[in-house]
């Protein structure tokens, strides 16, 4: 019995933007919180699979070493979005703050093992700061 395994994704870059509140960045007498749209890229993963029956799940935690659940902020991806090797995505209206960033790959193929979609191993972790 053949084992499906998706290959973890890398990151290439991860770019914080300007400030998206209509408030230079800065924040008013008014108390409008400061957001940010945030890039990510990451290189996409090169199994068929992930380009033509899945694609990515992008976590977004506020603690180091986050576990990846239902409560957390995420991004689905399809998979057949990617341009050179690479994957974008912007996040947006991220409030001031720390932040913690995983990515996934997934395919809708099930794993044999298990029964359920197949899926990456998280990648590293990458922290941004928002201000």
């Amino acid at each position: 019995m053949n084992k499906l395994k998706i290959t973890p994704v890398t990151f290439a870059a991860l770019i914080a933007l300007s400030a998206c509140s209509g408030n230079s960045g800065f924040q008013s007498s008014e108390s409008k919180p400061i957001v940010k749209n945030i890039d990510v890229e990451f290189q996409a993963n090169p199994e068929t699979s992930v380009k033509t029956r899945g694609g990515y799940k992008v976590y977004v935690g506020t603690s180091l070493g986050f576990a990846l659940d239902a409560s957390l902020r995420t991004v689905d991806i399809a998979g057949n979005t990617e341009q050179d090797g690479k994957v974008r995505v912007t996040l947006s209206e991220i409030p001031a703050g720390k932040y913690y960033l995983k990515v996934l790959a997934y395919s809708d193929l099930n794993d044999p093992n298990t029964g359920t979609s197949a899926k990456s191993l998280p990648s590293e972790e990458v922290s941004f700061n928002v201000q």
